[in-house]
């Protein structure tokens, strides 16, 4: 199963860092976890820490997070995961106890051949109580270093079963590196989930430019969703007219390309407005909907919280800013109200475009269940909906799927 920022490419580029790097966050419970990659072992791990409990309650747990709807992802821009089984409790695949300390040893200090030993170890970096020449106590032993989690306590933590004995189960001390075992209804443990992915990250890249109407403007490849932005935005017009608009860039001499030898580019279909998975308007802002804040189902959407980063005038768990005073509403230079400027900073990141307003934009694609109106997107606060297909006032910006292959020159 592959969840991502976007769809999956079809190729991308491995993630360049090989020490525990945050891809992204989970809303558990209300709140964001950090998701954390570590790239030695393909694993990533849920910044999540439970309260005491047994290992029986622990494993529960752990297996829990694996329920629909129990986790929202939120991955960085241009990151994709391909999840390798479930979330679980961390693991070691030894069988059974042989204690030493020069790293040899299923048991003891130094052991890294477990999920929570390998972390503490080699990716984070810290020392046991027993060092690997044996000397005890070894200076600075302890979690001294703990990367980019914020939720890594000084204790005891669950791993998977003892094979040889079902009654046990292994732990791990972060508080002295020490690797053992101990009856599973011993209730002051603490728990943490893992579970496996490959992760990839992608970006936008400009790739040439077109002359349109006298002028020269950007196409940008996003390589996530395999389409190339035409980096101009339409002036003000209903959807009607600016489906017409953008169905005319196919025809003949309207566009001169100019594109980077660096880039082979092969067009799988022609110029449209971004598309929009069509469903039941019922607003949300966890993620799950299909209109609102925070939504997967467009294209409009995947690039503007996925590539660009910009985040939605509602959070993932509803906060929601001060807004604006009416009697104080901030207009941009064509006299509309200017989102950008009334909220702050939610529409930051443009990263390649030059032309992309923060507005409404329409979609191509019609609302189903009322067909007189058709999906649209306000760039300014990344809020995705439904309108009345004659609302004058929507941009529109082109997009064209394509196959794009980097060359060698």
């Amino acid at each position: 199963m592959t969840t991502s920022a976007h769809p999956a490419p079809s190729e991308s580029s491995p993630a360049e860092t090989t020490s525990p790097a945050v891809i992204g966050t989970a809303l558990y419970q209300g709140k964001s976890y950090r998701l954390i990659h570590e790239a030695e072992r393909d694993l990533i791990w849920l910044d999540h820490t439970t309260a005491y409990l047994s290992w029986t309650e622990g494993d529960t747990w752990a297996k829990s997070l694996n329920e629909p709807g129990v986790l929202t992802y939120q991955l960085e821009p241009g990151v994709h995961v391909q999840w390798d089984g479930d979330w679980r409790l961390p693991a070691t695949p030894h069988p059974a106890y042989e204690f030493g300390y020069d790293g040899k040893s299923t048991a003891g200090f130094n052991v890294t051949s477990s999920d929570l030993g390998h972390l503490y170890y080699n990716s984070l970096g810290n020392k046991g109580n027993q060092a690997l020449d044996g000397t005890f106590p070894q200076p600075d032993a302890g979690l001294k270093n703990t990367g980019p989690f914020e939720n890594l306590k000084i204790d005891f933590y669950w791993q998977n079963e003892y094979a040889d004995h079902p009654s046990l189960a292994w732990f791990f001390g972060t508080h002295i590196g020490y690797q053992g075992d101990d009856e599973k209804d011993w209730p002051f443990n603490y728990a943490i989930a893992v579970r496996g992915g490959r992760v990839t990250r992608t970006s936008l890249e400009s790739i040439g430019t077109v002359t349109y109407e006298g002028s020269q403007y950007k196409l940008i490849w996003d390589e996530a969703q395999n389409l190339v932005w035409l980096d101009y935005t339409s002036g003000f017009n209903n959807w009607h007219k600016q489906t017409e608009w953008a169905a005319g860039l196919n025809s003949e001499a309207v566009l001169t390309y100019n594109l980077d030898p660096a880039y082979e580019v092969s067009w799988t279909s022609d110029w449209r407005l971004p598309a929009t998975e069509d469903g039941p308007a019922h607003y949300g802002f966890d993620g799950t909907s299909l209109c609102g804040y925070n939504t997967q189902n467009s294209e409009w959407t995947r690039l503007y919280y996925n590539a660009l980063g910009n985040k939605g005038l509602q959070g993932f768990d509803g906060s929601l800013p001060d807004l604006p005073d009416p009697s104080e509403q901030p207009v941009d230079e064509d006299g509309a109200f200017d989102f950008a400027a009334a909220f702050g900073q939610i529409f930051s990141n443009q990263d390649l475009f030059e032309n992309l307003k923060a507005e409404h934009y329409w979609s191509s694609t019609e609302y189903g269940s009322y067909p007189a109106k058709a999906w649209y997107i306000i760039t300014g606060v990344g809020y995705l909906g439904a309108i009345n297909k004659q609302f004058h006032f929507s941009y529109a910006m082109a997009v064209r799927p394509a196959e794009v292959r980097r060359t060698e020159v």
